[in-house]
């Protein structure tokens, strides 16, 4: 986000860190692992049910399912209409899933088809 405001010559102070609502998707046991091991699974689970959460780890990492994902997201755009009617918002996610619910739920599509709208380059889970 601080180099987009840079390169934007956005001022700092327009900048409002959002740590509650946009924290990446817990996946449990699959946490860490690259992407293309367990994208299978993870989008198996999504397509099947909304409900659904990757394994717990045993270290405590979250295993978010795709509706506690939307349930953020939805607070997100609560907030966002609330407190910045009518201004021009960038919203920077820490993984791709927030975002792909993001635009499910403007599109008012499933979010268990939340996969149409991810973003083709992943750095890992």
């Amino acid at each position: 986000a601080e180099v987009v405001c840079y390169e934007l010559r956005v001022p700092r102070e327009r900048l409002v860190p959002e740590f509650a609502f946009l924290d990446k998707r817990g996946m449990g046991v699959f946490e860490g692992r690259k992407w293309e091991e367990v994208e299978g699974e993870v989008e198996g689970l999504d397509r099947e049910t909304e409900y659904g959460r990757p394994p717990m780890g045993e270290d405590g990492t979250p295993n978010d399912s795709l509706e506690d994902v939307a349930v953020r997201v939805k607070q997100l755009l609560s907030k966002l209409e609330t407190q910045y009617f009518a201004a021009d918002v960038l919203v920077v996610a820490p993984d791709s899933t927030n975002l792909s619910v993001f635009e499910a739920l403007l599109k008012n599509v499933d979010i268990r088809d939340h996969e149409r709208f991810a973003y083709k380059v992943r750095m890992g889970v």
